[in-house]
């Protein structure tokens, strides 16, 4: 379950449960041969009913085995998300933990995943999944001070790995993939027994001018979906110069102009004047 939310977390955004999961060969090989036998008509069912994968292709397992979770949403629907584990380095002398409050787990290797915008850690002490909390407790005079000599490697390391990259990231699929998931929709599916029902009863230029019409209106819905997704990529994008203050291997402070999307909680930087 998850226990704590983040104060931004709105009601409809809550989980209601995680269950871990993993591929399940056993699983796998039984859906490859439905597929054949069924001429892939059992994949489709799949795609429409995402919670058929739980049946056909991942299996209930131990967190420590798990790669994925089932998250079950007070929206009422079901998400499949992938489940990252990562080492984290040991900076128990930092002023990251000293001067921020945090309730990031003190374990060697940090279990997460990331829903609807918000990271979600495992507690390993209350069996629970918490959401990532750093608040700042202290002076603004004193985290300036410390902040100035800059933050060592294993310190932007442990950051990079809990906060990830500073930018909005946002996945565009290949032309392909969204081809495909263009093609299971139901009125594709239909058309395509259409054609069939056509070609059966020696209709064939009728059937062909659907094939014909059908190819072209999924190609253009495909290209237009691509484009308005690399385009909200694009416009989501930013960077700009900024001179960052860090700690080099041999312990010696640094100035380093870099972009901003490398940027880590706790960096001191100058943002470039033009």
């Amino acid at each position: 379950t998850v226990t704590e939310y983040d104060e931004m977390c709105q009601e409809y955004s809550r989980i209601s449960k995680v269950v871990p999961l993993a591929y399940s060969p056993c699983k796998i090989t039984l859906l490859a041969f439905l597929n054949i036998i069924t001429a892939f008509i059992i994949s489709l069912f799949i795609v429409w009913f995402p919670n058929l994968k739980l049946a056909f292709i991942y299996s209930h397992v131990p967190l420590s085995k798990a790669t994925f979770v089932a998250i079950y949403g007070t929206d009422g629907a079901m998400y499949i998300i992938p489940l990252e584990k990562r080492n984290l380095p040991n900076i128990s002398e930092s002023f990251l933990f000293t001067e921020y409050s945090s309730n990031i787990p003190r374990t060697q290797v940090l279990i997460f995943f990331t829903f609807k915008l918000f990271k979600y850690l495992y507690n390993p002490s209350l069996d629970v999944f918490i959401a990532l909390k750093t608040e700042i407790s202290t002076t603004y005079n004193k985290v300036h001070r410390l902040c100035t000599q800059g933050l060592t490697p294993q310190e932007i390391d442990y950051q990079r790995t809990i906060h990830g990259l500073c930018d909005l990231q946002i996945d565009v699929s290949s032309f392909w993939k969204l081809l495909l998931l263009e093609f299971t929709d139901p009125f594709y599916i239909f058309q395509v027994f259409s054609v069939i029902l056509w070609m059966f009863n020696n209709y064939q230029v009728y059937a062909s001018l659907i094939i014909v019409t059908t190819v072209i209106s999924l190609l253009v819905s495909t290209y237009e979906t691509r484009e308005n997704l690399l385009s909200i990529q694009e416009m989501a994008k930013y960077s700009c110069d900024v001179n960052v203050y860090r700690v080099d291997k041999d312990g010696k402070r640094t100035i380093t102009q870099m972009q901003s999307t490398e940027l880590v909680p706790g960096d001191l930087f100058e943002i470039q004047q033009e």
